[in-house]
């Protein structure tokens, strides 16, 4: 009977020496993947935190609706009539900010029947980078000559922003890889800062009224899908 006993004894301890070894092994062995797919993970992290880090903190959407509210908050000062999104000529603009965000510099695209305005902003700066970008195109305004009307070096942002005829406008915004700046591009149908005798006088206008408030116009309210 005692024989009995140790065999039994003997039988349970070589089974326990078995499970462990073999949950020791299962451990090893679930390490080992774990490992291979947290370094998986950190590395695709790696590559996710240098794709935010070049998206930046600035929201695109909103330096284009900034953008397109700017526009028409100085037009309504000038009388002009207000413009409305185009996802026509948003698309060409996006299309050509991406291919300046490539090349690394500003190029004007030369689109038949297009007007443009191009620049390039620092996504660094802490304001309202479309209202900001706006404001400076129409801080050209001291260079136009009202008295004799005309294209004029210094003021064409300035005369396209403002050409009465102009009823559509499209922004892109693309930043460029590896910094926090980006190249915003502006596109207006039909195309302003024609020299053509009368048409300046007529389309740009002097001031009617002090700058109006940015209401926050929803410009999903004022799409064109042409």
């Amino acid at each position: 009977m005692e024989s009995l006993w140790k065999v039994a004894a003997w039988d349970s301890m070589y089974l326990w020496e078995v499970s462990v070894d073999l949950v020791q092994q299962l451990a090893e062995k679930l390490e080992d993947e774990l490992n291979d797919a947290f370094a998986s993970i950190f590395t695709l992290n790696d590559f996710d935190l240098e794709t935010l880090r070049n998206e930046g903190p600035v929201d695109m959407l909103d330096i284009k609706r900034d953008t397109f509210n700017a526009h028409n908050n100085y037009r309504t000062m000038h009388g002009c009539p207000p413009l409305v999104m185009s996802e026509e000529l948003s698309s060409m603009a996006q299309g050509w900010a991406e291919k300046l965000a490539e090349k690394g510099f500003l190029q004007y695209s030369e689109n038949p029947g297009l007007g443009e305005n191009i620049t390039l902003v620092d996504l660094d700066q802490p304001s309202k980078k479309g209202e900001q970008i706006v404001k400076e195109w129409y801080k050209e305004i001291n260079n136009y000559n009202y008295s004799k009307p005309g294209w004029k070096r210094g003021a064409y942002h300035v005369s396209q922003l403002l050409w009465k005829s102009t009823t559509e406008i499209g922004v892109g915004v693309a930043k460029i890889p590896g910094q926090n700046k980006a190249y915003v591009v502006v596109n207006y149908r039909p195309a302003g800062n024609n020299n053509m005798p009368g048409e300046f006088e007529r389309n740009v206008l002097p001031p009617q009224k002090k700058a109006i408030p940015d209401n926050n116009v929803n410009m999903r309210k004022n799409i064109n899908r042409r």
